[in-house]
């Protein structure tokens, strides 16, 4: 039962970014999502082409939120292999699940290597700003808006027996 429920919640997850503003301060959201033990299959299969695409042309700042919250991710599973040595059974999970999904993303990020959002988001200091944020911003120092560690370990380190 487990495991379908992360599955619905991946889907919602997936659903939620293509039709609302996600920020990086939702933690949950992020924690549930990038936590969520799906296998490669399931992955390209929840997240098609047309997805991506919609992603990265109707909602750019999700798709900026969600490569950073991705790699914040995979910057705590490193930590923690560093500090522990041995990732527990969330990390592990984590690790895969964020490897699997830039497996799905990048290549449909890469089609056209002169779109203007994905070389904002990929190159731009301070990554893509919206036309009206861009008029906004233009003169104040970098912004970076850093996605919040969204793993959470368990209280007990993630040992499970």
């Amino acid at each position: 039962m487990g495991n379908s429920d992360s599955h619905a919640a991946f889907v919602d997850g997936v659903k939620r970014l293509l039709v609302e503003d996600v920020t990086t301060d939702e933690r949950d959201f992020w924690a549930s999502l990038l936590s969520s033990p799906m296998s490669i299959e399931d992955i390209f299969e929840i997240i098609g082409p047309d997805h991506v695409r919609q992603l990265r042309e109707k909602r750019p700042q999700n798709l900026q939120v969600f490569l950073r919250c991705i790699v914040m991710a995979m910057e705590d599973v490193c930590e923690a292999s560093d500090e522990k040595g041995v990732l527990s059974a969330v990390h592990t999970t984590v690790a895969n699940t964020t490897t699997r999904l830039l497996t799905r993303i990048v290549p449909f990020l890469l089609e056209d290597k002169e779109e203007g959002v994905v070389q904002d988001i990929l190159w731009r200091p301070g990554g893509y700003q919206a036309p009206a944020e861009a008029e906004e911003a233009s003169g104040d120092a970098e912004k970076v808006d850093a996605c919040q560690e969204p793993v959470n370990e368990p209280a007990n380190g993630g040992a499970n027996g």
